[in-house]
């Protein structure tokens, strides 16, 4: 199982805000994810209940990543 994050940077956000309040259809958002996003969307890999990836928090102001809060990192 894969966690993505619909929406990491500055243009993702921004591309997922505008089709989500045009009131644009899920379908819409999916395609725009599928077809723009990338490995920095991926939040953690899960095999066999086991987690096996999790990416660092996104950086804010240039530091070093925030600790993600949760089971695959304790």
């Amino acid at each position: 199982v894969c966690v993505w994050d619909w929406a990491c940077g500055a243009v993702a956000a921004h591309r997922d805000a505008v089709l989500r309040d045009a009131g644009r259809p899920l379908h819409d958002r999916v395609f725009a994810f599928v077809t723009l996003g990338d490995d920095r969307n991926l939040v953690e890999t899960w095999v066999a209940g086991v987690c096996r990836h999790a990416a660092p928090a996104p950086q804010s102001g240039g530091g070093a990543p925030a600790p993600r809060t949760d089971p695959c990192l304790s």
